[in-house]
């Protein structure tokens, strides 16, 4: 597979990650507008987990495209070592 495809799906799957973010984080916004301060913080849970499993999701991604060699290009490897220390500070800074 060329590599510009590698590059462009390894982008499109983060892209798609962090833009369900922001759909939680605007029902989140409605709730707060709307005076619905138990629904607010119900939406903030969600985004919590949900931001965990995005971090899962994205090292396990960044793992699978650093090991399967395919898939490795310039530009996925780095994008994979910088996913694998952001989740490894925000593991951090979770626990701590």
């Amino acid at each position: 597979m060329k590599p510009w495809k590698l590059n462009l799906i390894y982008v499109t799957i983060e892209v798609l990650l962090i833009l369900f973010s922001f759909v939680i984080g605007k029902n989140a916004i409605n709730c707060i507008l709307n005076g619905d301060f138990a629904g607010y913080v119900n939406e903030m849970v969600n985004m919590i987990n949900y931001a965990r499993a995005v971090n899962i999701a994205f090292a396990v991604l960044s793992i699978l495209f650093l090991v399967i060699k395919p898939l490795r290009t310039k530009l996925t490897c780095f994008l994979s070592i910088c996913n694998i220390i952001w989740f490894i500070v925000q593991m951090y800074f979770m626990h701590f």
